[in-house]
């Protein structure tokens, strides 16, 4: 089981996929590119070629970002309620300096690390308020902490 530090949780929530952004980015040049030395060069397919190729990369790279759209805005949503949840569950026990979670997005019946005590948190349905439960792991040799 993996938990994980306030710190690393609030500094990992507006995390992107960044590679899939730099494929699009580059797909894009490379259209542009072939784009504008077709239009130069009218003669010369090797450019039409290029910049049909270049957007087919361009259209496959954004068709596959967009069918995880939703998926993406889903867990970013959940990792910003994770981060609010966790900056006011943080203030709620300010005497604890080692608070660690076993999830990155906010769930109901997740493990909260107090020191060495472990517990679980329930969730209302609103998501505006919590309870705290103390909890007993079975193995606690299998923890790991994310800081």
């Amino acid at each position: 089981m993996t938990f994980y530090s306030e710190r690393y949780l609030i500094n990992n929530s507006n995390s992107h996929d960044t590679v899939n952004l730099i494929l699009i980015f580059i797909a894009f040049i490379v259209f542009a590119a072939g784009l504008i030395l077709y239009l130069r060069n009218r003669l010369d397919t090797r450019y039409r070629e290029l910049a049909i190729i270049g957007s087919l990369f361009l259209l496959f790279f954004v068709g596959a970002r967009y069918t995880d759209y939703e998926q993406i805005r889903s867990i970013n949503n959940q990792q910003t309620q994770m981060t609010a949840f966790v900056k006011n569950f943080s203030k709620s026990h300010p005497d604890e300096k080692n608070v660690y979670f076993n999830s990155t997005t906010i769930s109901n019946g997740m493990i909260v690390r107090l020191g060495q005590k472990y517990y679980t948190v329930l969730l209302s349905n609103d998501q505006k308020s919590y309870q705290i439960n103390r909890t007993y792991l079975i193995n606690s040799d299998d923890v790991r902490t994310i800081k």
